[in-house]
């Protein structure tokens, strides 16, 4: 759970900081979450791929949508899939959904910020771990 935190954090901070996700994120971390579930047995590899296939439906809506979901947080979710499964990958990416739209609810009636300013999601997916771990 703390290498999954650590990770969110850290690709939370790169979002904010320099709207960009470093690729060596993903590498790193997706390799070491691949490896150590084999050692510890924690999912399953039809889990593991069930739980990234959330992640390469958020990149194909990016596609789709020309990036209004970025390519950063697809891979992030494909990396974030492999270590939690695809039920409590589904439960994390929702409630982080619903907590990046609360948000911009806030950015557009109180902060008047415009349609097309972008708000980072690694930071609510951090924030649903946190409330799922809670819950």
């Amino acid at each position: 759970q703390g290498i999954e935190i650590l990770y969110l954090m850290l690709g939370g901070y790169f979002d904010v900081k320099e709207k960009l996700l470093p690729a060596k994120l993903f590498v790193i971390f997706g390799s070491f979450f691949f490896i150590s579930n084999f050692f510890r047995n924690n999912q399953n590899l039809k889990e593991m791929m069930l739980g990234s296939l959330v992640g390469v439906v958020l990149l194909m809506i990016g596609w789709l949508t020309r990036e209004a979901i970025g390519y950063g947080d697809g891979f992030g979710v494909v990396v974030l899939g492999m270590v939690e499964g695809f039920s409590k990958t589904i439960q994390i990416v929702w409630l982080a959904f619903v907590l990046s739209g609360i948000y911009g609810l806030w950015q557009l009636i109180i902060l008047r910020k415009g349609k097309t300013d972008s708000i980072p999601f690694f930071p609510f997916l951090f924030l649903a771990k946190l409330g799922a771990l809670i819950l």
